[in-house]
């Protein structure tokens, strides 16, 4: 009986000990005996606190969000093995079509496109309406798109509606207004998703004023896919799924050839004081042209037998960016682009 009596005093102890304690209580102590804190500094612990915990469904809402220092332009565009258009976003938001847009032209005057990589990694925003007009150039007829609050947002019926075959790279700095924008291309058919998990953080609520003219977003709506279905809290997974550690994605998303003796994209791979001879390396449009060929024997035969290996385009050491090229590649050797 002792025993027993011991264990529950303890059990209740531990109960009290562990119970979380009293917010004011903690801030009134902590505002009395910690030397050098000041009152805008507690306050501002306690918001950021508060933001964190209660992340995505309370944010704060900038007041640019589309270029936030001047780092986080709206869409960059590269060309990779001479015919696959890369546009990164790095925010959705207004004039997010308008850029894309101009981006893909201005590629086209000098390429011919057999494929598009929307490049969605790390790109933030919380304009659902210009995912959904992003969308809305992927589709030629009229279809729902996107759902944040004010009803579904249907597409609109056009003649020029992009056809090219495009591969998605997404993970988990991919969120809000990007993760909508990469589910409905998905759903729509456009293409797939590469690379890993998104944040889950597409939700859209209502932005309350605050005293010092800035706003505060609480998020009560689900953002819904063109079917209905809500955007997951737990984020989107891929199609195809690239694992990478955070800090080599992030490397070679600044740098795609880092670490290598390769051109950087548009230069000559031919030739040129800058270019190195490529490697030969058997990738999935390799595999396709063999096959259409008719050539299924080893790599090793075909040099064997004096046949020049595949000279291909500067080694991507990007993952999810390589897989996404060479996806298309294969694509376009089956299904050639529409002009």
């Amino acid at each position: 009986m002792a025993l027993f009596a011991l264990a529950a005093i303890g059990s209740s102890k531990a109960a009290i000990t562990n119970s979380f304690p009293d917010f004011q209580e903690v801030h009134a102590l902590i505002r009395a005996h910690l030397p050098g804190v000041g009152e805008a500094e507690l306050n501002r612990a306690a918001l950021e606190g508060l933001l964190s915990a209660f992340a995505p469904r309370i944010s704060l809402v900038p007041s640019n969000p589309a270029a936030v220092d001047g780092k986080n332009p709206l869409v960059s565009a590269s060309v990779y093995a001479s015919d696959i258009a890369c546009l990164r976003v790095g925010c959705v938001g207004a004039g997010l079509v308008e850029a894309t847009g101009a981006a893909l032209r201005k590629i086209s005057l000098t390429n011919r496109l057999g494929g598009l990589v929307l490049d969605l990694r790390y790109a933030s925003g919380d304009d659902y309406a210009a995912a959904a007009a992003v969308a809305d150039m992927f589709t030629s007829r009229s279809r729902p798109l996107l759902n944040w609050g004010g009803g579904m947002r249907m597409s609109q019926v056009k003649t020029n509606a992009l056809r090219l075959p495009v591969a998605l790279l997404v993970n988990r700095s991919t969120s809000g207004a990007a993760e909508a924008l990469a589910g409905t291309l998905r759903q729509l058919g456009c293409g797939l998703l590469l690379g890993q998990r998104t944040a889950g953080s597409a939700v859209a609520g209502e932005d309350y004023p605050l005293q010092n003219g800035g706003q505060l977003r609480i998020a009560t709506i689900p953002v819904q896919l063109g079917d209905g279905t809500p955007l997951p809290a737990a984020g989107l997974l891929p199609d195809i799924l690239v694992p990478v550690a955070p800090d080599l994605e992030k490397k070679f998303y600044d740098d795609p050839f880092a670490g290598g003796l390769t051109n950087r994209p548009g230069s000559d791979v031919a030739g040129g004081t800058n270019s190195v001879p490529a490697r030969a390396r058997l990738n999935e449009a390799a595999l396709v042209r063999e096959h259409r060929a008719g050539l299924d024997r080893p790599v090793s035969a075909a040099r064997a037998e004096g046949a020049a290996p595949e000279v291909t385009a500067p080694e991507i050491r990007d993952l999810a960016l390589a897989r996404a090229v060479d996806l298309l590649k294969a694509l376009a050797l089956v299904r050639p682009a529409t002009p």
